[in-house]
């Protein structure tokens, strides 16, 4: 928040259609309660006037934006005793084993701060073991 606002978005439960976006600014409070609630003031256009007030809604909070990160489904990371890792198809279809430097996982997507290129393809499931020299049949997208 020192360098200005974060963005927030808030959806009414299941109800269909873009979030109403707004901005948590630099003078938000947050206190934390007893059961470790915490409450932050955050300010909205609201043109169509779909938020009423005390509406229950979905909040999200964006703290930071990385345009370049790398983000690959959590199914493609692989451990062992060196660390983690992935499999990465080569142009001949075999795969071989690739670090990478993992930042966070959110559900079933994880950020990657190092480890692969841009258009680099990834085994996402392989369905059998792999290891390095693996022969694979690569589907799916190209995303």
């Amino acid at each position: 928040m020192s360098q200005g606002e974060l963005q927030v978005s808030a959806s009414i439960g299941n109800v269909a259609g873009q979030p109403e976006e707004g901005t948590l600014g630099p003078t938000a409070y947050a206190t934390i309660g007893e059961n470790g609630t915490v409450s932050l003031k955050a300010t909205f256009d609201n043109k169509d006037r779909r938020l009423q007030p005390g509406q229950p809604v979905n909040v999200v909070l964006s703290l930071t934006t990385d345009p370049d990160a790398a983000v690959i489904p959590s199914s493609a990371v692989q451990t062992d005793e060196q660390g983690q890792y992935v499999f990465l198809v080569k142009p001949d279809q075999t795969v071989e084993s690739r670090p990478v430097v993992v930042a966070v996982t959110v559900g079933d997507n994880t950020i990657l701060t190092s480890g692969l290129e841009p258009g680099e393809i990834i085994v996402t499931d392989a369905g059998v073991p792999l290891r390095s020299g693996s022969r694979v049949n690569a589907t799916g997208n190209d995303e």
